[in-house]
């Protein structure tokens, strides 16, 4: 078996600079676990890799042992079952609002909790709480139910923190570093006029654009967008 496919089975990210290499080109990464001290990976046409920075920025095959899931609804089942029937990872810790335990996705939770002999583990957070974000969104209390229970990394979905690159970071210093984004990445790509510029430099096509930071009037506005092609479409960065 391809060693990148043993890695995807056992729960395995190619992760680092070369993660996203141009198809056909050869990369080197460290992995011990295969008794070799380097193995060469040519990615497939379509490569099954998600982008994690480890520590020290090395490229590494990263053996996730235990994946923290701090969401809910959609985001949560699809994590789950990408953990478990795609990933394969060894263990996955789901940290959920208390006023969530009757939704499906956290029953479906509860119940493969008791199917998989405990590699399912769901923890209940924010029982005296108003708001989901008390939970989804409370960084010290993911750093410390990680910490509480060996979660080596997280997935944090969309909406609460994944788009909140300072929370992010604060995580990464604690050592819980995200399935996704950096907080570097989601910071730099999360202004928009940011990552237009970006893909400008880099010869991507996009639509005409305005950066409009510095405009404050609407007679600013029409002269700024005058020469763009209406409809216009206008977003806060």
């Amino acid at each position: 078996m391809a060693v990148a496919e043993r890695a995807r089975l056992r729960g395995q990210i190619i992760t680092g600079a070369n993660s996203l290499s141009a198809l056909n080109n050869t990369r080197r990464y460290y992995a011990p676990e295969f008794g070799d001290t380097k193995i060469e990976v040519i990615p497939n046409p379509t490569p099954d890799i998600i982008p994690v920075r480890p520590p020290e920025n090395e490229d590494l095959l990263c053996p996730i042992q235990n994946l923290l899931i701090p969401n809910r609804g959609v985001v949560l089942g699809e994590a789950l079952r990408s953990a478990i029937d795609v990933l394969d990872i060894p263990k996955i810790t789901v940290l959920a609002w208390e006023q969530d335990r009757h939704t499906n996705a956290v029953q479906d939770a509860m119940r493969l909790e008791q199917e998989t002999n405990g590699r399912v583990k769901v923890v209940f957070a924010g029982a005296d709480t108003q708001s989901p974000s008390d939970v989804y969104a409370n960084t010290d209390l993911i750093i410390k139910t990680a910490q509480e229970y060996g979660c080596d990394r997280v997935d944090l979905g969309w909406g609460f923190l994944a788009e909140n690159h300072a929370e992010i970071a604060k995580m990464e210093k604690a050592g819980l570093y995200p399935v996704g984004p950096t907080s570097d990445q989601v910071k730099t790509w999360g202004h928009k006029a940011n990552a237009l510029r970006i893909a400008e430099n880099a010869g991507v096509p996009v639509l005409p654009w305005v950066d409009g930071a510095s405009l404050t009037t609407w007679e600013e506005i029409e002269q700024a967008v005058a020469n763009l092609t209406f409809p216009l479409m206008m977003k806060a960065n």
